[in-house]
């Protein structure tokens, strides 16, 4: 049975892989567009509206804040809001 010191040794010279970025893996349940994120009506259209506004004038939107539980689907609009500037979203 190996020692802690060769296990060590085996794992810092072991190529590591390319670190998995988990919003670009294929997950059955993101949201990919618009249509596919369900609910919150009223703010899909606030955005849509700020959106294409600030499309029209070249600009960027201004910033905006998400706050609410987890799970509300903060994150998926904040990917969609990224995905139509085609810039990367980080969380």
């Amino acid at each position: 049975m190996a020692n802690l010191l060769e296990l060590t040794k085996e794992i810092s010279e072991a190529t590591p892989e390319e670190p998995v970025d988990p919003f670009q893996t294929k997950n059955p349940y993101a949201v990919t567009d618009w249509d596919a994120y369900i609910g919150q009506t009223s703010v899909k259209r606030q955005l849509k509206l700020y959106i294409k506004a600030s499309k029209e004038r070249g600009e960027y939107m201004a910033d905006k804040l998400f706050l609410g539980p987890s799970g509300t689907g903060k994150s998926a609009l904040a990917h969609l809001v990224a995905k139509e500037y085609a810039t990367n979203f980080m969380s």
